[in-house]
Order: structure tokens, then C-alpha cells, then sequence
């Protein structure tokens, strides 16, 4: 595209040996039941939060939309195949030690006229991606699944047992273990049992894991289930205690991710725009507050509420003193079933404006493809530059980005499943904005309509001016029996013709202050 080559004319930066970032962790102390031993154990804190569609900052859920948190219970909402549940603060490690897992859980349709073989719900363990990175296990990654099949086998991989557990039994509650345990050939064996609710044995399988080399990487939940039309969208499984622990494991506590998920903000004639993108709590009258560093102390100047599409909080904030750097912070607190609160935030500074240089430097992006997510060499180059802004000028992701397609109804479904790969962006680059200015103009490919801006020249006819948001609205935009692909790229303004039932999608957003201008 002529874009890329305009970009590389545009902003051409001095490589620096010293990053100008430094990325704070969002580790958060309160309320961890799993402090004493959080190094070599993770356990589910699910029992703890209200019910809503975010699963935690310890989990990355593939998709965000396939699950949430209901009495207590992690629940995936379809029945649909290679639905994940990633576990982000702990993987396993290079060393030869011993692993064990367990979880209860239960189905929640006992009536399939037709149960696919291959339907399961498990383990998933040594999951590695594309890169060497967790993030990048959870787009693209393989490991081992072990678990149990719909139709009351266990399995080790392609390891089948032998024994069918009784049908009746599998309308209950199951409490399925497995222990991984190492020999001095390399090589592991894993033990897998499954118990009732009061924990009589229904099957126990053993089986060697071949070709997993050392046994490194990701650890997940996995829901695999084969589409059955009828349930397709109707909840497959039910999830509680899940608890992983071993000497194998890596504890990495910074890789926690949400609620506050990244910020970004632009500075002009002494307004500050700034907003917050969160994890979809989805609580009604939660309070996002912004607070700024003044003397070491941290001093509350604005409140704001998260709009419910958008899962975003907007500050707008008049006479800004823009000569001086000040820390940040934007936080929330999500309301507990002990009657605790736990809090969440994300810190950053507002850069004094560069009045002083004669020139400054820029950083600029576009089409964002998932290939090297999550763009580590990217983000490692581009924050040597010393940027005093950065401009990401369109397609910062793409339909097909973090897997499965595009979701484009019911609404709520379609506006988280925009979000996720909205968040994968963030999740990417946010340490480049965390610090500096940054501006985001989405393109044909960030509103899933490749090319509507032109083709050719050839003009479209009528059209309408409106602010494009952040989720997926349905444009199949027909003029004289074709679907409206010619329209010419504009300089200034965005042009969209918008079919009358996208209307409400963008009013929502707009109203909501979603695009700052």
C-alpha cells in the first residue's frame, strides 16, 4: 500500500541504545489467597468475583465473549471448538519437575441427540505459539490436551482409556486430576482420574506424553466441542476450583493484564483528553477515577463511568499546566463476595509539551497484521527512538487477528469480540503510549470493510459524514445493487455510508465520547 511508503518518508528516527520507557507493573497485592505460595501454585479465584463476562487478570479467554463468570463458576457460553482459558501469571518451565492439575467441573446439556467423539473439556498444557512469548501460545499455540470426551472417556493426548464412564454419572458434578510426573529419560507420564462429587472413582488412565521435547510453556483450560446446531450458542461447561501446582511452574506476577487494561491521551490549548480502556466488568455504576501525582501522594482530580459498549472511561480535563511531566493513574474497584473490594490501576505520565525542541520526533504504525504478536522487536525498536509522540494512522488490526473470524451479532457478542482485538493492539504497543501523546485513526480493515475507502477513484455517490468507533457495525452498504467498496480515502473527515440499522451503534458511541476529537 502507498501508506507504508508514505509512512517511511514521513518519520525516520535515530536508533538509541537507552529506552525512553519504563513500564510499570500492575501486580496488584490486595486480596490474594495465593500469596503464601503463588510461585509454584495457581488456584482459581472465581468463587470471589460477581458474575460478569471478564474471568480475572490472571486469564486471557479465547474467546472474550465465550465466557464469564457465573455463581462463582467460569462458564463457556457455546459449544464450539478450541475455546481456551489461558492462564497468564505462571507457565511451565524448562525444568525436568514434577506437575499437577484439578479442576471440577460439569456439563450443562445432557440431552444431545448427537455427542461428537471428539467433544471435550481438559487440560491444556505446553502450549507454545508462533514466538516465544505466552501471548503469542494463546494466539497460536499447540500443546498436549488432556481431559475427558463428552461421551465419558478420559484421554491423554491421542491416548484413549479404556474404561466408559457410566452416562448418569456424567450429568453430576466431576472432579478431574492429572499428575505429570518426570523420569530420568526426559520423557513424563501423566496420570489422569476422575471422581463424583463425593470422590468415588469413575475412571483413572495412564499414558507417556510423546514428542512434548522438555514440556514447556502455556497452561489452559480447553473446551473443545464440535457444533451441534441446537447448542451452538448455549452454555457447553461449567468450571470451579481449579487449581495447577508443581515445582514445573514459572510464576511471573507482572503478566497480569487488566482491569485497567492501557491509556492513551492527546494534549492541545491545555486540555487533556485521556481515556481508559477496562476489561468488561460489566458492573452497573462502577466508578473509574483519575488521579495525578502531586508531592509523591497521589491527588483524585476526575471520576468517570465505564460505557457499556465501549468498556471505556473518558477524562476531559481543562487548564492543564502542559510545561511539566505528571504521573498518572487510573483506577477502579471491583466489589468481592467476602465483601472486600479488590482495586485495579494503571500508571503512566503526561509528558510536558516539547516547546523547546525545534524539531520533534514521531513515531507512526499501521496494518497491525497478528503475525508477530505480540510485536516485541517492534516495540523494543521503536522505543529506543526517543519519540515525543506516536500516531498509529490506521488498520491496527485486521478481521482475522487472534484467531476465529469476526463475530457481527447478537450486538453484545459482536461488540466484545471487536474488543478483544482491540485490546490485542493495546496489549502489543501500550507501552509506547503509556508515557507520550498518541493518536489512532482506524481505516477500512479496524471497521471490517477492506478497500471502502477506494477503488480506483471511482466515487461512490452519496454519503455521510460521522465519527467511526471502536466496534463492529454490519456494512454491507449497497448502492445500485453493489455492495460500496469505491469511495474516495478522505483528507480531513471520515465518510461512511451507513445502512439505518448500524445507526444505533454509531449514535451509542458517539453520545458516548468514545472518539475524542
Amino acid at each position: 500500500m502507498r501508506r507504508r511508503d508514505i509512512i517511511r518518508s514521513l518519520f525516520i528516527g535515530a536508533a538509541s541504545t537507552k529506552s525512553f520507557l519504563k513500564v510499570k507493573s500492575e501486580m496488584n497485592h490486595a486480596i490474594d489467597e495465593l500469596d503464601t505460595d503463588a510461585a509454584t501454585r495457581f488456584k482459581s479465584k472465581w468463587h470471589l468475583y460477581p458474575d460478569m463476562p471478564w474471568t480475572g487478570e490472571d486469564l486471557w479467554t479465547q474467546r472474550l465473549q465465550d465466557w464469564c463468570i457465573k455463581d462463582g463458576e467460569l462458564r463457556c457460553l457455546v459449544h464450539a471448538p478450541d475455546r481456551s482459558v489461558h492462564i497468564l501469571t505462571h507457565q511451565l518451565s524448562e525444568k525436568t519437575n514434577s506437575l499437577k492439575a484439578a479442576m471440577s467441573l460439569r456439563f450443562l446439556h445432557q440431552s444431545y441427540t448427537v455427542v461428537p467423539e471428539e467433544n471435550y473439556i481438559g487440560f491444556r498444557i505446553g502450549a507454545q505459539g508462533r514466538h516465544k512469548d505466552y501471548r503469542s501460545a494463546i494466539m497460536t499455540g499447540t500443546g498436549v490436551d488432556i481431559g475427558i470426551s463428552r461421551n465419558g472417556y478420559l484421554f491423554i493426548g491421542k491416548s484413549v482409556g479404556g474404561k466408559k464412564i457410566d452416562e448418569s454419572k456424567m450429568t453430576g458434578t466431576i472432579n478431574l486430576s492429572m499428575a505429570v510426573t518426570p523420569h530420568a529419560s526426559g520423557q513424563y507420564t501423566v496420570k489422569l482420574k476422575a471422581t463424583d462429587r463425593i470422590h468415588h472413582t469413575l475412571a483413572t488412565w495412564s499414558a507417556p506424553l510423546v514428542d512434548v521435547g522438555t514440556l514447556q510453556g502455556n497452561i489452559a483450560i480447553i473446551s473443545h466441542q464440535k457444533a451441534i446446531t441446537e447448542y451452538a450458542a448455549q452454555p457447553s461447561v461449567a468450571i470451579s476450583n481449579l487449581v495447577v501446582k508443581g515445582e514445573k511452574l514459572n510464576y511471573f506476577p507482572q503478566q497480569v493484564f487488566g482491569a485497567v487494561y492501557f491509556a492513551q491521551y492527546t494534549l492541545h490549548a491545555g486540555i487533556l483528553k485521556l481515556t481508559g480502556q477496562l476489561s468488561p466488568i460489566d458492573i452497573p455504576g462502577t466508578q473509574v477515577n483519575l488521579f495525578i501525582q502531586k508531592d509523591h501522594t497521589w491527588e483524585q482530580i476526575a471520576k468517570s463511568q465505564i460505557h457499556p459498549l465501549a468498556r471505556i472511561a473518558n477524562f476531559r480535563i481543562v487548564g492543564w499546566d502542559s510545561t511539566k511531566a505528571v504521573k498518572y493513574k487510573i483506577s477502579c474497584s471491583l466489589p468481592l463476595k467476602n465483601g472486600q473490594h479488590k482495586e485495579y490501576s494503571y500508571e503512566g505520565t503526561i509528558a510536558a509539551e516539547p516547546i523547546h525542541k525545534s524539531n520533534i520526533r514521531a513515531l507512526a504504525f499501521s496494518c497491525n497484521w497478528d503475525y508477530g504478536f505480540p510485536d516485541n522487536e517492534v516495540v523494543d525498536v521503536a522505543s529506543a527512538q526517543n519519540a515525543d509522540m506516536v500516531f498509529f494512522l490506521g488498520d491496527q488490526f485486521y478481521e482475522a487477528n487472534g484467531g476465529f473470524g469476526t463475530q457481527m451479532n447478537p450486538l453484545d457478542k459482536a461488540c466484545l469480540d471487536y474488543l478483544r482485538k482491540w485490546i490485542m493492539f493495546g496489549w502489543s504497543y501500550r507501552a509506547l503510549f503509556r508515557n507520550i501523546p498518541m493518536v489512532a485513526l482506524p481505516d477500512d480493515h479496524d471497521m471490517y470493510h477492506g478497500n471502502i475507502w477506494g477503488a480506483g477513484g471511482r466515487l461512490p455517490g452519496l454519503y455521510l459524514m460521522v465519527l467511526m468507533p471502536r466496534i463492529p457495525v454490519d456494512i454491507k452498504c449497497c448502492l445500485n445493487g453493489s455492495i460500496w467498496r469505491n469511495s474516495p480515502r478522505p483528507v480531513i473527515c471520515l465518510m461512511l455510508l451507513i445502512p439505518l440499522q448500524s445507526y444505533r451503534v454509531f449514535k451509542s458511541i458517539i453520545q458516548s465520547g468514545t472518539m475524542q476529537a
